[in-house]
């Protein structure tokens, strides 16, 4: 079996549907991005996280190889309006220390949430790593009196050379090139990043793929209209991360990797009715 590494902090999930329903989950995107390896069962994985007894119950602790304790986790509220979602931090879990990392080779994702992996963190794990993929959104949030909102980061693309490939939607993207428009973040990305494949996503078609130099879109269907989306963007990378180990070309992989997150929003969507907070 191979060693599958994932560092970030697991979530408690507080989502309110546009209908008004409500309902409370696991999430996070170390827990998101870890439900395709599971399912491929051919890989050991190995999670870096905090623990929290808040949280003790989270499904990805059964896999939390160093103990890091904090009397406090990482709680989301989430608010969705149709296509719209609105993020609030309610509670926050510690960064990641130095010492709570894995040992000899590992395909590693860092996919935090809010801030829990630094660039110190990142350069550790990257000497450690056969393959390294991340997820850019933990890296650009800030806070704006206790919502969640995407910010310029200066520092975000300069963290882009750690990583062989990465995911962003569109929000992320134009958060870590500090442009607002999407074709010019594009643009500044594509003469930015030179070892890195970039993945960009959204709701509605194309996916753009910045791969050494070049942009490719890739025609798609767009992204079902299901209620809770919470995750999507983990569980692509995740998808993404599996087709690219079982050597598939990197356009089909993201192809593929679209079509199962979509199949897997619809699933989830149909079989977890919302529950009363």
């Amino acid at each position: 079996m191979e060693d599958v590494c994932i560092y970030g902090n697991p979530t408690l999930d507080y989502i309110v549907l546009e209908d008004g329903s409500r309902k409370i989950g696991y999430g996070g995107g170390v827990y998101y991005s870890s439900l395709p390896f599971q399912r491929e069962g051919r890989y050991r994985l190995n999670v870096y996280a905090v623990y929290s007894p808040k949280i003790h119950n989270h499904p990805v602790y059964k896999a939390v190889n160093k103990l890091q304790y904090s009397s406090t986790a990482t709680i989301f509220k989430l608010v969705y309006r149709g296509s719209s979602r609105t993020l609030y931090l309610e509670e926050r879990a510690p960064p990641l220390y130095p010492w709570n990392i894995h040992e000899g080779l590992c395909i590693s994702i860092v996919n935090p949430v809010f801030h829990e992996v630094t660039e110190a963190n990142l350069a550790m794990i990257k000497v450690r790593s056969q393959l390294l993929a991340g997820d850019m959104q933990g890296f650009v949030r800030s806070l704006d009196n206790g919502r969640v909102v995407y910010s310029c980061s200066t520092r975000a693309l300069h963290l882009l050379r750690y990583f062989d490939v990465v995911h962003m939607d569109v929000d992320e993207l134009k958060a870590a090139t500090c442009v607002w428009d999407e074709l010019r973040a594009l643009e500044k990305l594509l003469n930015i990043v030179r070892g890195t494949r970039v993945v960009v996503t959204g709701r509605l078609k194309p996916i753009h793929v910045v791969d050494h130099g070049s942009l490719e879109s890739i025609n798609i269907d767009d992204s079902p209209l299901v209620s809770d989306k919470t995750g999507a963007g983990d569980y692509f990378l995740g998808t993404l991360l599996v087709n690219m180990l079982s050597h598939e070309d990197f356009t089909k992989a993201v192809e593929k990797a679209h079509d199962e997150t979509t199949k897997w929003l619809i699933e989830r969507n149909a079989s977890s009715p919302p529950t009363t907070l």
